[in-house]
């Protein structure tokens, strides 16, 4: 059992993230306006951030999900 913390992946600087969403962008062939785009970088940093959150939460490597959920 490997309860340790993990050392957390760094979030992605804001500059590696443009030039992520420019690549998703122009593999999808996707128009976008540049007004919209201040609004996608802020979108996809958020998002950045809370994966690292939940990346930093300590797992057990031999946890297997849950087959029933009941409340």
């Amino acid at each position: 059992m490997n309860s340790e913390k993990r050392a957390s992946a760094p979030v992605a600087d804001s500059v590696s993230l443009k030039l992520q969403v420019d690549a998703a962008i122009a593999s999808a062939r996707l128009p976008v306006d540049a007004e919209w785009r201040a609004s996608i970088d802020a979108h996809f940093e958020a998002i950045a951030k809370a994966a690292a959150l939940v990346m930093e939460f300590p797992l057990e490597d031999e946890l297997d999900a849950a087959p029933v959920f009941s409340a």
